[in-house]
């Protein structure tokens, strides 16, 4: 799964990157190293569904935890942060998303959590990130969801895939997100592909040797904790 990730690169650089235009209401934030589930994150999507031209990479704010437009419970995003690509088409809250409601999730890295060493209850943390300190570019889908009551406040909020682990991380974790290589990335932002098969291809693990983990200290298991010590390597002599 993907529970907390970290956020450093500037709107302006992820639209270089991505070659996007940056909504012009996306407030940048600033740096943040423990990202957590039902707070507000940057994506990118291609423009198709979003009130701009077909096409045109867009990246905006989004509430990570995918409210669907069905739902009566605007709080029920908590429970959707997170989507199986083995599974993404069965879905209810996910499937009729593929097709137009896709989008991209950077990241400059990402936690997962090893069991418990012997004698211990606290899991161990690491950050997995890129070899090349580039951004990783993950997969995702997103919806618009509106209130009953149509002066309420309409809330975007987004979903990142996850597939099986690849043999940089498995001694970790069974599950990653799925990151998308350039090829693959402009194969889910293109919003002029409905092919459901040739989407749901792209979405498996990345290859082996692209990301490297670090153990870092257990402060990263609060989500209120927040700085750039977060990513620092495990200190042995400090106990925390």
């Amino acid at each position: 799964m993907c529970g907390r990730f970290v956020a450093t690169s500037s709107p302006a650089s992820i639209a270089q990157w991505l070659d996007a235009v940056v909504d012009p209401d996306l407030v940048d934030i600033g740096a943040r190293y423990n990202v957590a589930p039902m707070s507000m994150i940057t994506a990118v999507n291609a423009g198709v569904n979003a009130g701009v031209n077909a096409g045109e990479r867009r990246l905006g704010a989004y509430r990570w935890g995918l409210l669907p437009a069905w739902s009566n419970d605007p709080r029920s995003g908590a429970r959707m942060i997170n989507a199986r690509a083995e599974t993404l088409a069965d879905k209810p809250s996910f499937r009729n998303l593929i097709s137009a409601y896709r989008c991209v999730v950077p990241m400059d890295g990402f936690y997962e959590w090893a069991a418990p060493p012997a004698g211990s209850t606290t899991k161990i943390p690491f950050l997995i990130r890129s070899r090349t300190d580039a951004p990783l570019f993950v997969a995702g889908l997103w919806t618009t969801w509106q209130g009953r009551d149509q002066s309420a406040t309409t809330i975007r909020s987004a979903t990142i895939i996850t597939c099986e682990a690849n043999a940089d991380l498995s001694n970790v974790h069974h599950r990653m997100p799925v990151i998308l290589d350039a090829d693959r990335l402009d194969v889910w932002l293109d919003g002029s592909i409905d092919d459901r098969g040739a989407l749901m291809s792209v979405l498996g693990p990345a290859g082996d040797g692209l990301l490297e983990l670090r153990r870092v200290s257990t402060d990263v298991n609060n989500a209120r904790n927040e700085g750039p010590h977060l990513i620092e390597p495990y200190d042995t002599g400090h106990r925390a």
